[in-house]
């Protein structure tokens, strides 16, 4: 990827964004906290959401045991507390989407899961996770506030080396060169991409990672009636990808007469 010249205002504005970017997190780092007794994982991005974390943290949650498991989430559209909120003990439903937020509320879905959500991590982990469990933060790559264990990093693979940007020109809040401190990469709709440009993520990501530390993964659909391909289809979403929403549905034979899309984690009426 490519920042803009100095002498550009957007590329000034580019510069800018990184420079305040990292001093934040080196300041943020100073003060991080180790939780010896937990096991921290955290399931980020380079980019601005959009890459397929929620079903990740399912899957993560799977495998890690649900009942030793605490997702943590930021919460994005609720209304938690400074010390966090519980969402579900692994049993009951605690509380709605309006506190909560919709993308905790989902995850809260999984059976024996346990899901809180906060601004704050490190009092969030503190005040809701037992001993010897695994702690998935979502999207935490650009927050050092709590020492993570592994940083897996996700990347949609159908987005183009040129076609990577930092803010405000796109939607990436990291370089690629921030990769040297994550320990895995998992490439997202690798079945949605071309050749070519996959080929030239790897060349990029192997910079700063090993190649064993790669990984592919693929986006399709489950639970989608066949017959319904032959009809004509509205789609709707608020999600941070509407775009690769949209592209799915049409690889999959669906005619889209009319499409909408709302702002991530909007609130529908």
């Amino acid at each position: 990827m490519r920042i803009g010249s100095i002498w550009n205002p957007v590329g000034w504005l580019e510069r800018l964004y990184l420079a305040a970017h990292n001093h934040t997190f080196q300041k943020r780092l100073k003060s991080q906290v180790r939780f010896k007794d937990r096991y921290v994982l955290s399931i980020g991005n380079l980019s601005a959401g959009g890459t397929g974390k929620t079903p990740l943290v399912f899957k993560s949650a799977q495998v890690g045991g649900p009942d030793r498991t605490l997702a943590v989430l930021r919460g994005y559209g609720g209304e938690a507390p400074a010390g966090g909120l519980l969402v579900s003990d692994g049993v009951r439903l605690l509380c709605d989407a309006d506190r909560a937020g919709d993308e905790a509320l989902l995850l809260a879905g999984q059976p024996g899961l346990r899901v809180a959500v906060g601004r704050n991590r490190q009092a969030v982990i503190e005040n809701y996770a037992i001993d010897r469990s695994l702690i998935i933060l979502d999207d935490a790559f650009q927050n050092p506030l709590v020492h993570h264990d592994h940083d897996l990093v996700l990347i949609d693979a159908t987005v183009g080396v040129d076609r990577v940007r930092v803010f405000p020109r796109g939607r990436f809040r990291d370089t690629f060169e921030a990769l040297e401190r994550a320990d895995t990469v998992l490439l997202t709709r690798v079945n949605q991409t071309q050749s070519d440009i996959l080929s030239d993520l790897y060349s990029e990501i192997e910079q700063f990672l090993p190649r064993k530390n790669i990984f592919e993964s693929v986006h399709q659909f489950v639970g989608l009636e066949p017959h319904t391909r032959a009809r004509r289809v509205a789609a709707f979403c608020g999600i941070g990808n509407p775009g690769a929403f949209f592209h799915a549905l049409e690889r999959e034979g669906y005619r889209l007469e009319a499409r909408q899309k709302f702002p991530d984690h909007h609130r529908y009426k």
